[in-house]
């Protein structure tokens, strides 16, 4: 009886452990990816494109989130088709198809965090905050009117992709 209630026990204590490392997983890959993601195409498109200069954006985290979420949809969609290949790198679907082989059960966080959502993460956070640092930390150094700062920033991330591309 009591190598039953250890062997149980034993269970338990596994299955919660997997339940909480993919619920931090899944939190991080269903909430803030898709926020960043949303918020950056806002900041790439709906802002230049619909608020005027003289007035300031207000962001809508939740629209940006289920903009972000769909837009995550349809990248790992993508990458899951082999015949993509110039819109995703190879590696990408190689992770993903690990992630798919391994289960729920064996799913391994510290490799799923280091080589999927981490790189995703520090790239979205770079391309949000390197326009930022430069339209409202160093162009407003130069000293032009406030309106000259507000067009800068409006259209910083524009910029910095077409410098990227």
């Amino acid at each position: 009886r009591t190598r039953r209630t250890r062997l149980l026990l034993s269970q338990i204590w596994k299955w919660c452990g997997i339940i909480l490392k993919s619920s931090v997983l899944l939190s991080i890959w269903l909430f803030a990816v898709p926020v960043l993601i949303g918020l950056l195409f806002e900041l790439l498109v709906i802002v230049p494109m619909r608020v005027p200069v003289d007035e300031s954006p207000v962001f809508l985290l939740y629209q940006d989130w289920a903009l972000g979420l769909i837009f995550l949809k349809i990248w790992t969609r993508l990458v899951m088709l082999d015949h993509m290949m110039p819109l995703v790198d190879e590696s990408w679907r190689v992770k993903f198809e690990r992630v798919r082989e391994d289960g729920f059960s064996r799913l391994q966080v510290l490799w799923v965090l280091r080589e999927i959502v981490l790189p995703i993460t520090m790239k979205l956070l770079t391309a949000l905050c390197v326009p930022y640092v430069l339209s409202r930390g160093v162009f407003p150094i130069f000293g032009y009117p406030l309106l000259v700062n507000s067009v800068v920033y409006r259209f910083a991330w524009l910029g910095c992709l077409g410098f990227c591309g």
